[in-house]
């Protein structure tokens, strides 16, 4: 089972926004968050998820096309992911849900504080592929 949703469609955006957005919207707006973060992806962009994010005076940080993924939460899925693969039981999605509450359980703080102590460096290596090596 693949775990990287490639080719989503509009309906499927319309699903997940139905479904996360009444949650998101009211810590986003409690003054716990400014601004939205989501990468350039096509499914992001998209007409219909720009009216939606609008209609809930939602702000979204501005990211460049192709910039690399800094967001932390895309590591630990990353992480989680390869966990994941790993297993043979997972054959539905409530054995997917299963698998993921309990590779979740089992993170190692340690692979949360290597992430943590990595945005530093990652986001130095970014500015610096921007703008050279100034200082």
């Amino acid at each position: 089972m693949g775990l990287l949703l490639e080719g989503i469609r509009a309906s499927d955006v319309a699903r997940l926004f139905d479904t996360i957005l009444p949650a998101v919207v009211p810590y986003i707006h409690s003054g716990n968050a400014d601004v939205f973060q989501q990468n350039n992806a096509r499914c992001h962009t998209a007409r219909y998820t720009r009216n939606i994010l609008a209609a809930s005076n939602i702000n979204t940080l501005e990211w460049t096309s192709r910039s690399p993924d800094l967001s932390p939460i895309r590591h630990i899925l990353d992480h989680l992911g390869r966990q994941l693969r790993e297993r043979n039981d997972v054959n539905n999605v409530n054995d997917l849900e299963r698998a993921l509450h309990e590779e979740w359980a089992h993170t190692p703080l340690r692979v949360i504080r290597r992430l943590i102590n990595s945005c530093r460096r990652r986001c130095f290596a970014v500015i610096q592929a921007i703008c050279g090596h100034k200082r």
